[in-house]
């Protein structure tokens, strides 16, 4: 079975179902995502990643973005997954997608 970990740059993005635990009841994109890849047969680990660890265990690695300078507190944790993974996928989950691109 294909191992595929999801991560990002703040909690809701590392947190499997952590939208249920908010005040505000927004559903983002990646629990859809995570349903899909199980459906399809992967095995899908969402959490945050651990600055040295090593990501070779996983088939894919996807990577969601977020603005640095707003509730992102693990922007150096997605960083590293991301220079450790030249084949990660990066994702965005945000209205302000444009702004964070730049």
């Amino acid at each position: 079975m294909k191992k595929i970990l999801i991560t990002g740059m703040n909690k809701n993005q590392c947190t499997e179902n952590f939208y249920l635990r908010q005040q505000l009841k927004v559903v983002p994109s990646h629990p859809s995502l995570i349903a899909c890849l199980r459906d399809m047969g992967y095995s899908v680990e969402q959490r945050i990643v651990e600055i040295g660890e090593n990501l070779d265990e996983y088939d894919q690695v996807i990577v969601y973005i977020h603005n640095p300078s707003g509730f992102a507190a693990f922007v150096y944790n997605a960083l590293w997954a991301i220079s450790k993974r030249k084949d990660c996928i990066l994702a965005f989950d945000d209205w302000q997608t444009d702004s964070i691109y730049k």
